[in-house]
């Protein structure tokens, strides 16, 4: 089989932040937690130019009042309503795209379910938790209740990056083992869990929607760029949906009238 045409570009897109999360750890900064967040920031921002939009960190809301936690990097569609930018709030009906980013990632990190510091995986679920309210705009459209039900269940997409670390089998088993206690789980687990250049654990269906999760080693598949071709067009499912939904946001609006 020939070579795709982008599997050398996202190939690049891994080493160069390969080399610049490099670069930051060589120099020391304080801010080291920031600019890792940045520069996955930019690989998004030149990804989706013209159809998202990013900001960087920010609490999710609902319309029942409910916060998420913070989050690292926020993807909103283009039609969204820019209420507040970095460090923002953001009505969950608007966000297409959540990012946990960290440094290394490491077991502890992924699975902890700590108060104080709870891991990357319970960061996000705070996220699913959240209830979105749409509004329906093309009720002539071929997709269907259950294919809206599905979407509502698994929005937004969800994703954790770690730029080292560890990451292997036995953490996608755990997740299937969390999905195996309760069906309804898989939509607040991530869709995507990357650590750059060494592997990666993705969320996908069967062909009745029952979600299961793979672990893919990228030293066996000698890929690096893998993991971003999945990112990239998995995101582009996602926001095909602003076009058929809207926030209804007068039941944001309204509470603030009083």
């Amino acid at each position: 089989m020939n070579e795709g045409f982008f599997k050398k570009h996202y190939i690049s897109v891994s080493q160069c932040l390969e080399s610049k999360a490099e670069a930051i750890l060589s120099n020391n900064p304080t801010d080291i937690g920031e600019l890792c967040e940045l520069f996955i920031k930019e690989f998004l921002t030149d990804s989706f130019s013209g159809l998202a939009r990013m900001f960087r960190g920010g609490k999710v809301i609902d319309t029942e009042g409910n916060t998420s936690k913070q989050i690292d990097v926020v993807l909103c569609p283009m039609n969204t309503l820019k209420i507040s930018s970095d460090k923002g709030i953001y009505p969950i009906e608007s966000v297409y795209g959540v990012f946990s980013i960290t440094k290394k990632l490491d077991h502890q990190k992924l699975f902890s379910v700590s108060p104080e510091h709870g891991g990357c995986i319970e960061n996000l679920k705070s996220v699913g938790t959240l209830k979105a309210d749409f509004r329906y705009i093309y009720e002539g459209s071929p997709l269907t209740l259950p294919t809206l039900d599905f979407h509502k269940t698994a929005h937004p997409y969800k994703c954790i990056f770690g730029y080292s670390g560890d990451i292997n089998l036995n953490w996608a088993d755990e997740l299937n083992k969390e999905i195996s206690k309760d069906e309804f789980s898989w939509g607040l687990l991530p869709d995507l869990i990357i650590v750059n250049r060494k592997g990666y654990i993705t969320k996908r269906y069967n062909e009745n929607k029952k979600a299961y999760f793979q672990y893919v080693d990228l030293k066996i598949i000698n890929n690096d760029g893998s993991p971003f071709i999945m990112l990239v067009h998995d995101l582009l499912i996602f926001l095909d949906w602003q076009n058929a939904l809207r926030p209804k946001y007068e039941l944001y609006f309204n509470k603030d009238l009083n």
